[in-house]
């Protein structure tokens, strides 16, 4: 491999990592708000359930 290649390459692999972890981020952030989401409805069902 030439050097302006490894460069290249390098940039490429920081870029790709640099993705990688918006997307893994982007996905437990997602997961989160999805549990959180669940976890608020339940409260509500029950709270409607003990109203009526």
């Amino acid at each position: 491999m030439k050097a302006r290649e490894k460069v290249r390459h390098k940039k490429i692999s920081i870029k790709r990592i640099i993705l990688e972890g918006i997307e893994s981020y982007t996905l437990s952030f997602l997961s989160y708000n999805f549990q959180r989401i669940i976890l608020e409805g339940i409260e509500r069902l029950k709270e409607i359930t003990r109203l009526s």
